[in-house]
């Protein structure tokens, strides 16, 4: 009967374990899920937002609801446009910026003054080769799209990969100010062999054996990431850290952080406390996952805009100077001119070349028939003359 007592106890906590192992294992999977649902959940919409980078001496003040920011480290305003893999960004005067097509990709770009004040502008078109995520990784004013997800692709497959590694903690609080929030917590612990996954990060850890990331999660806001942080292997900084705050609905299900911070270490991880922040605010949102239409991915530039072809259609960059104002409607055309008047350009000094060699032969030549019948004639008198004295 003893024997049989302590071999129910024994199984019943090998079943509590199995137990507690598979509800464990289908919590991190589950919240796993949430963030690759989360992160493809915009697909088209409007966002008006407010950029800024600056300086800070203390994370934790920092993120105090009290801290005020410079008004000098304003970058620009922007509203984006976002349909897939095609984009808009116009400035605080609906000036189109930058724009992806199907075909190609715009930059629009204020180059200087003109002598008499006018602003000279100039309009570079390159292939469509990149996607937004990829282009956003180049262009930081482009990240708020950022908010709220894994910010790498790269980061969230190597977390899927091995969610077995991965740590699960709930409850986990986190206090802004008078602000405190309750997430769900996910740790994974990754190798120096593997900060690829951790993209631009990589170069401020690289003396780090390994890297912690840590991300947190608030499942009643749509698996929203409430923050994303790197932790170095003594744990005494934090090398990057991605921190999302005052979320809204901005459609069924959709939580947006109007807020987005992206906080890295200056000083690569020495404990200095000096940190670069780049916020953005979002103004409004709209169009969520609805049609965008094409008016609304257009683009107007003015006469006198030098345009940089860096799309090969003209074998090699083509630049000219736009006599006209520029829309995607006549844009082909002009640089279909601009590409057969460089093709004449080349081809009439070979002409040109061959025409004076012509002239020059011909009027060499008369010249040298006109010297000899100087000289015949010449000869001739002097003939004459001598036959005379004689």
């Amino acid at each position: 009967m003893y024997i049989f007592r302590c071999f129910q106890i024994v199984f019943i906590f090998f079943l509590i374990h199995f137990v507690s192992n598979v509800v464990f294992s289908d919590t991190v999977q589950s919240l796993l899920q949430g963030l690759e649902y989360r992160k493809n959940i915009i697909q088209t919409g409007i966002i008006g937002y407010s950029y800024f980078h600056y300086d800070a001496d203390n994370i934790d003040f920092l993120l105090q609801k009290t801290f005020k920011r410079d008004d000098l480290s304003l970058v620009s305003d922007y509203v984006l446009t976002l349909s897939g893999n095609n984009w808009s960004e116009s400035d605080r005067n609906g000036v189109v910026r930058y724009l992806r097509d199907d075909k190609y990709k715009y930059t629009f770009l204020d180059t200087g003054l003109n002598d008499d004040d006018s602003i000279s502008h100039s309009l570079e078109i390159q292939p469509a080769d990149y996607t937004f995520e990829e282009h956003a990784k180049l262009h930081p004013d482009f990240r708020v799209v950022q908010g709220g997800t894994v910010p790498w692709a790269g980061l969230l497959e190597y977390f899927i990969r091995r969610q077995h590694e991965v740590r699960h903690e709930t409850g986990v609080t986190i206090a802004t100010g008078q602000n405190i929030e309750k997430c769900e917590q996910l740790e994974l612990t990754i190798p120096q062999e593997n900060y690829s996954v951790l993209s631009t990060a990589g170069n401020l850890i690289a003396n780090s054996p390994y890297m912690k990331v840590r991300i947190y999660i608030l499942p009643d806001k749509g698996y929203v990431i409430r923050r994303l942080e790197y932790m170095t292997a003594d744990g005494k900084f934090w090398g990057h850290r991605f921190e999302s705050t005052d979320f809204r609905e901005i459609s069924a299900g959709i939580w947006l952080p109007m807020n987005y911070k992206i906080i890295f270490d200056q000083d690569t991880g020495q404990g200095k406390n000096k940190y670069k922040v780049w916020e953005y605010s979002v103004k409004n949102v709209s169009r969520i996952n609805e049609p965008i239409l094409g008016k609304d991915f257009d683009l107007r530039v003015p006469q006198g805009t030098t345009v940089y072809d860096e799309t090969g259609r003209g074998g090699s960059l083509t630049k000219f100077t736009a006599g006209v104002d520029i829309t995607l409607e006549n844009i082909d055309n002009l640089v279909q001119d601009a590409v057969k008047l460089k093709e004449s350009q080349i081809r009439k000094p070979v002409a040109a070349v061959t025409n004076y060699d012509f002239i020059f032969r011909v009027v060499f030549f008369g010249l040298g028939c006109f010297s000899l019948v100087i000289a015949y004639w010449l000869a001739s008198r002097k003939k004459v003359a001598d036959e005379n004295e004689q």
